[in-house]
């Protein structure tokens, strides 16, 4: 039986495949060089030159900078063994979908290429929001591809694994319910995600005593407390500092 994932050797330019490759080209140095002085790419502390190169790569990349001749490699494409459902081979899939914030939800639209999330926009089949987006619902892009994510398991710093990492939260979830929860503590980030308040409600039905804790750095909750005693409504205050 013949190996059909043999992939042809290219001709022609070569094409970057991934920030790592992007980052390292003489011309793309050449260029962040140019454009940005030597003072302006100090590191922060406890981060490598080169680290800093490849997320400010991918700031270009969603910029489009310097990528005008950026496409795929050449390669011999293999088929499904099972072919999913209204799927074609390099032509993007739309998906609605919305990105939960602290009190609502912001409605977007994904462009997925190959299974892989490119670009959100704003769906503008929905009257709220009005097909628009902020710079949070375009940068939670960067977070799927951030190099710094963690891709496994890690307890007191240190490499762990999926079976060690589900035996330590059922020790956890046996030893708190025999005392209904009693001295166990959840420190979560406040959220509208309904799927995350159900766990929530799953876990209180079990776990009874347990305290729940939200913080979030940007708080808006004494805000809508105030407002709602003061005008009987949840408000969230717009400063117009141009009045001031």
């Amino acid at each position: 039986m013949k190996d059909l994932t043999y992939s042809p050797k290219t001709s022609g330019p070569a094409y970057w495949r991934s920030l790592d490759e992007l980052t390292e080209t003489p011309e793309f140095r050449q260029w962040v060089e140019k454009e940005f002085p030597e003072s302006t790419l100090e590191a922060p502390s406890g981060q490598s030159r080169r680290d800093f190169v490849k997320i400010m790569g991918a700031s270009f990349l969603l910029g489009g900078v310097g990528l005008t001749g950026c496409r795929r490699p050449e390669e011999t494409i293999v088929p499904f063994s099972k072919m999913p459902q209204n799927y074609v081979h390099g032509v993007p899939q739309y998906f609605a979908t919305s990105m939960p914030t602290r009190d609502s939800a912001v409605p977007l639209l994904a462009k997925s290429n190959d299974g892989r999330p490119t670009k959100v926009e704003g769906n503008p089949d929905l009257s709220f929001g009005k097909g628009g987006t902020d710079a949070f619902a375009q940068a939670s892009l960067l977070n799927l591809y951030d190099p710094d994510r963690s891709k496994k398991f890690l307890r007191g710093g240190n490499g762990s694994t999926r079976s060690a990492a589900l035996g330590g939260l059922k020790a956890i979830s046996s030893k708190f319910q025999a005392n209904k929860g009693k001295g166990l503590h959840f420190l979560v980030q406040p959220t509208s995600s309904p799927s995350r308040n159900r766990l929530e409600m799953m876990i209180r039905e079990q776990l009874p005593e347990a305290k729940w804790h939200g913080y979030e750095p940007v708080d808006f909750r004494n805000s809508s407390k105030a407002s709602l005693k003061s005008f009987g409504k949840a408000l969230r205050p717009m400063p117009h500092f141009d009045k001031a």
